[in-house]
């Protein structure tokens, strides 16, 4: 199956290596444009909005860096707009050349730090402007598309500034009993807003029938009943329906291969969960396997039940899941 304009779309957003977050508001800014259908955007006005969107953002005090003890170009522009020491215009110039042409523009069309096929802008020969190209336009060609991929580029921003501040306080990502709340040290996180990335994993489908998610619960794939731990490795999305069908028993095998896949993409990927992934499965590929199976073979002794799943859903002839 050959990708599509989104799955390269998504494919830069979810799986990109970012240092810092100035992908995803520039990818956040490309899709408002392609929205409104606006094709030849002035650089200027790019770097203006640019500036607004982490006026706003900085607002929360998070790093927008992985290195400690550092900052971003644009954080200290704002730093210094905020304190009446610069006025925004003055900055323009510096993050446009700092942050835009010697930085993101140049990387945003590249994925494993190869550029992609068809790039989502071109600059104009002249560096004035930012030409959105046609993939772009029909990425965001409804806005049906815009609700469900602009909640997913702010959700992977959220991840983001988790990650790095773990890198600033050294602490793991664990989930509560209820399945609700990221455990951050001694403080609960709310999980509902990082649900949009987790879909995006996913492609946006429920893990046990692969219909579109609404209704959402997040499940253990091997039941809590065996294992007694809410490790985020066996924790997937689902419908409410789905889960409840599933209950407390045991899915086939092809469940537990998807599930080692998606675990084996969020390492492969900058995932914030991906240092935690590592500490509770181990450092191989190999070694993660094992771990999970040998999860599924003490539950299997534990619980016995098999749940067959639905008839009308094998995820082993899903093209769009495989894809």
């Amino acid at each position: 199956m050959n990708p599509t304009d989104e799955d390269y779309w998504r494919a830069l957003i979810l799986y990109g290596l970012n240092q810092s977050t100035y992908k995803i508001a520039l990818g956040k800014l490309l899709g408002d444009y392609a929205y409104e259908n606006r094709v030849r955007i002035d650089l200027d006005d790019l770097t203006s909005d640019f500036i607004d969107i982490y006026i706003d953002r900085c607002k929360q005090g998070k790093p927008q860096l992985s290195y400690p003890g550092r900052k971003t170009y644009v954080e200290r522009e704002v730093d210094a707009i905020n304190l009446g020491i610069k006025s925004k215009s003055d900055s323009i110039e510096i993050i446009k050349k700092n942050a835009l042409l010697n930085m993101v523009l140049q990387r945003f069309n590249t994925l494993n730090r190869r550029p992609i096929r068809n790039p989502f802008y071109t600059i104009s020969e002249n560096e004035r402007y930012l030409i959105i190209n046609q993939n772009t336009l029909n990425v965001f060609s409804n806005k049906e598309k815009k609700e469900e991929l602009i909640p997913e580029i702010m959700s992977r921003w959220d991840l983001l500034e988790h990650a790095f501040e773990r890198v600033h306080q050294i602490e793991s990502l664990d989930v509560d009993e209820y399945l609700k709340h990221i455990i951050k040290q001694e403080q609960r996180i709310n999980l509902t807003p990082l649900i949009p990335t987790l879909q995006g994993y996913q492609q946006g489908r429920c893990f046990y029938c692969g219909e579109s998610l609404y209704d959402i619960e997040v499940d253990h794939v091997i039941p809590y009943q065996a294992l007694m731990h809410n490790e985020i490795w066996n924790l997937v999305l689902a419908h409410s329906f789905c889960n409840q069908n599933k209950s407390d028993n045991l899915p086939p095998k092809h469940f537990v291969e998807n599930l080692i896949e998606r675990n084996e993409f969020f390492i492969s990927s900058s995932h914030p969960i991906k240092d935690t992934l590592i500490r509770q499965l181990g450092h191989t590929p190999k070694k993660r396997r094992e771990k999970v199976y040998s999860e599924y073979d003490y539950a299997t002794g534990k619980i016995g039940r098999i749940w067959e799943g639905s008839n009308r859903y094998d995820p082993r002839k899903d093209m769009f899941y495989r894809g």
